[in-house]
């Protein structure tokens, strides 16, 4: 074995035409572009790069935060790592952390995996599937999770992609959301109440600018909408993300305080979940996973030109 040759740590997916391609990482399973018509769709880091932000992320077993790092499930209580200092709080699991598989490389496909054991405060092991597919307008992206254990297990699941459709920044991209409800939060970003969105800055039902708005905002999906989330458009380039029916959240995120001053404001975190903030300690939207059941979901970003 040549100890000199790298192993590759990401991928590279396309079209059979070419005109689209994808480029994900094998640590956490990352996307880190996605590009069509000659522009990438996604504001990610170069593939050799520490990740920056959670972009493009897995956020498993759970997205978004857990107050205080604790939480109690079926009479136990656990403690998480406290990986947010400044809110105390842990955020958006371990799995982005992981190294993934390759279990099948097409032109168009890439099938990850990774068999994860118990973790400080997540004491379960379960196998990740990720399957990221070309299709005629983006990508798909489908998930499965595998209970391997012997317990029952807590899992929420969420997509950290930041999406920008020209390189002028948000204020001036339009934004619709098949949204009713926002989560009022805390300082420490730990949710209070659900909130209609009428006559509220969050009210996105219908495009329209995202002018100043500064956003970091879990949304509900509303009752009967189609599994289409949010559309992001511009005079240029419109891109629509897409999920499952297990998917009935979304976050949205600014980028007001990322780290890279220069990236403030330059795209948009759409990111779907499949429950909302707290939900180890709310149970709003936590799936339960028995010993050896699977639990399947799909997330889709489609870009156009318009």
């Amino acid at each position: 074995m040549d100890l000199t040759q790298k192993p590759a740590s990401h991928f590279e997916i396309h079209s059979h035409d070419g005109s689209l391609s994808a480029v994900i990482s094998k640590y956490g399973g990352t996307i880190l572009s996605l590009t069509a018509h000659g522009f990438n769709f996604l504001d990610g880091d170069e593939p050799d790069d520490p990740v920056s932000s959670a972009r493009g992320q897995l956020l498993f077993p759970w997205p978004n935060r857990i107050d205080g790092g604790r939480y109690n499930f079926m009479g136990i209580e656990y403690q998480l790592p406290i990986n947010e200092v400044a809110t105390g709080n842990a955020i958006h699991g371990f799995v982005r952390n992981m190294t993934f598989s390759a279990d099948r490389i097409l032109p168009d496909l890439l099938v990850l995996n990774s068999q994860i054991g118990p973790q400080p405060g997540y004491p379960f092991e379960f196998a990740i599937k990720v399957s990221y597919k070309i299709i005629d307008s983006g990508v798909k992206i489908a998930f499965e999770v595998a209970n391997l254990g012997i317990e029952p297990m807590p899992i929420g699941l969420g997509l950290h992609p930041y999406l920008r459709i020209d390189g002028q920044g948000i204020d001036s991209w339009e934004l619709k959301i098949n949204a009713e409800d926002y989560l009022e939060v805390n300082s420490r970003s730990i949710p209070i109440s659900w909130k209609s969105v009428d006559a509220s800055r969050f009210d996105f039902r219908e495009f329209r600018k995202i002018s100043s708005t500064v956003l970091d905002t879990c949304l509900k999906k509303s009752i009967g909408a189609n599994n289409q989330l949010a559309t992001l458009k511009s005079p240029l380039r419109r891109v629509i993300v897409s999920a499952s029916e297990h998917f009935n959240y979304v976050q949205l995120y600014s980028g007001d305080t990322v780290g890279d001053s220069f990236r403030r404001r330059k795209s948009l975190a759409i990111e779907p979940m499949s429950c909302p903030p707290n939900s180890f300690n709310t149970g709003e939207s936590l799936v339960t996973l028995d010993p050896g059941r699977v639990w399947q979901s799909w997330v889709k970003i489609e870009c156009f030109l318009e």
